[in-house]
């Protein structure tokens, strides 16, 4: 695992070289982003000598002028002990006006912030708005410890115990691992059946939960296929993407490329049903008479995939109700190994919302409901479900 480990300005610097040795100790790659100020506390030739890497300390003092975006491509985490006030301030705004600033804003990995201040700084109302800002963005906070603080004072601001510190990131290393050498499939977004050249039926599937699982699944070792219908969502970058628009072309693009993977999940909410005969001319309006259109059933992707490869497979039900009782019947007729279903009838989660709510239901008897959170942190826990099920599936065959 590639860490990232950057150095804030704060009196607890110099303790990173032990939390830097113990890393190394664990096999995980670290490189080095202090602050200026921060090497007022640590030595710059200590970090490079317990690391083994180089230090990267200003946008412009090393050969390559795009060390900010290399750096951020290289972590699979940021790690930043101790984080002053000054850069949970930058990063929750957006700022960049150092190579620590602009590596954070540059990334797609995951951050690790771990305060340590005075102990009125860390109540300080804007400090914690800040931290809340950046929660919401999925950062993680490992709050600062309560005891005697360098300014004589007693209060939370303590930078925690260094093996404290190392006990998340080695859960996050385990994690990281889930799905090493495993390739998944996923399909995404909604699918379009054209009834004339300017009209046709769709859905408003947004594709953010088919991206999340795919993005969560990179950073836990998976090689990721996408099969991308119509969305309104930003591909993750990492994964092999496939455009199709209709629900056949879906179909056709799973056939194609399903072979090889250990995983399939259908995320995608398809079309079930498509026109009998699409109208080749625009179908010019008429208000006396009604339009009559002759709908006839797609292919079921899902009970494709069941009947003729032996993979594990996750089904999506999008329910409006008796929401349990259906996804317990779709898991039973596709024959699949895990369904995830959720409630669209409500406008704050599902369909083109940021968050979900679901319940995971498992052919070995597995019931969970994951309550309402954002759809990265729905993707992982369901990940950790599918993987674990995957795994007692893997050992049964």
């Amino acid at each position: 695992m590639n860490l990232l480990l950057g150095i804030g300005g704060g009196i607890a610097a110099y303790k990173t070289p032990e939390l830097i040795r113990l890393l190394v100790d664990h096999g995980i790659k670290v490189k080095i982003v202090p602050s200026e100020n921060a090497l007022k506390f640590v030595a710059k030739k200590t970090l490079k000598i317990v690391s083994n890497n180089n230090i990267y300390v200003s946008l412009f003092d090393n050969s390559s002028l795009m060390d900010h975006i290399e750096l951020a491509k290289w972590a699979d985490i940021i790690l930043v002990a101790p984080a002053t006030a000054n850069l949970l301030a930058k990063c929750a705004n957006g700022i960049c006006d150092d190579l620590l600033s602009t590596i954070l804003v540059a990334t797609k990995a995951k951050i690790i912030f771990v305060p340590a201040m005075n102990n009125i700084m860390w109540q300080n109302c804007a400090t914690q708005a800040n931290v809340e800002t950046l929660k919401k963005r999925d950062i993680q906070i490992i709050n600062p410890d309560h005891g005697f603080l360098a300014c004589g004072e007693i209060g939370y601001g303590r930078m925690p115990a260094i093996e404290d510190i190392l006990a998340k990131i080695l859960a996050f290393k385990r994690t990281n691992n889930l799905f090493k050498n495993t390739r998944i499939l996923i399909t995404a977004g909604g699918t379009i059946e054209m009834i004339d050249p300017v009209r046709f039926i769709s859905n408003k599937s947004s594709g953010k939960m088919a991206f999340a699982l795919a993005d969560e699944a990179l950073n836990m070792g998976a090689e990721v296929t996408i099969v991308k219908g119509v969305t309104t969502a930003t591909s993750p970058d990492g994964c092999k993407i496939i455009n199709a628009v209709s629900s056949l072309d879906m179909l056709n693009a799973v056939k194609e490329n399903i072979a090889g993977h250990d995983i399939f999940i259908a995320c995608a909410a398809v079309s079930d049903y498509r026109i009998a005969n699409q109208y080749h001319n625009k179908i010019k309006k008429d208000l006396k008479n009604n339009l009559v259109l002759n709908l006839v059933p797609n292919p079921d992707i899902l009970a494709y995939v069941t009947r003729n490869y032996d993979i594990f497979t996750v089904g999506f039900a999008a329910e409006t109700v008796n929401i349990i009782e259906n996804a317990r019947n779709k898991l039973i007729d596709k024959k699949i190994h895990l369904i995830i279903a959720n409630n669209v009838d409500d406008s704050s989660i599902g369909f083109e919302s940021d968050y979900n709510e679901v319940y995971v239901i498992g052919s070995d008897g597995t019931e969970v409901k994951i309550e309402k959170n954002t759809k990265t942190q729905i993707a992982k826990q369901l990940l950790s479900t599918i993987s674990t099920i995957y795994k007692k599936v893997k050992l049964v065959s």
